[in-house]
């Protein structure tokens, strides 16, 4: 019998005495600082900071999105990533965030 077909019905945790473990997936954490800094204590999982700095991007459009509709929007105002360690992973100001034409 093939380990394939050993595995078939039994559970994703265990296959055949053999304990299946998935790499633990990072948290990011995206504080916003403006006039005050509004610490994220959730996070997010993603894989890697490449996406963590892709998901601060949106975050700042979406924020600058609600600025605008209440009509102002300060440019200095950032999101900053953090790493699953707390380490530094960049920052996102809004005015890097959206393009404002004249």
């Amino acid at each position: 019998m093939s380990l394939r077909s050993k595995c078939v019905g039994e559970s994703n945790a265990t296959c055949s005495g053999h304990v299946h473990r998935s790499a633990p997936v990072p948290r990011y954490y995206f504080h916003l600082c403006d006039d005050d800094i509004l610490w994220d204590e959730e996070g997010a999982e993603l894989p890697n900071a490449e996406a963590a700095l892709k998901r601060a991007f949106e975050i700042a459009r979406d924020i600058a999105g609600w600025n605008v509709r209440d009509g102002h929007l300060t440019r200095s105002h950032q999101i900053k990533i953090a790493g699953p360690s707390g380490e530094d992973i960049g920052v996102i100001a809004f005015d890097e965030a959206v393009q404002i034409k004249s």
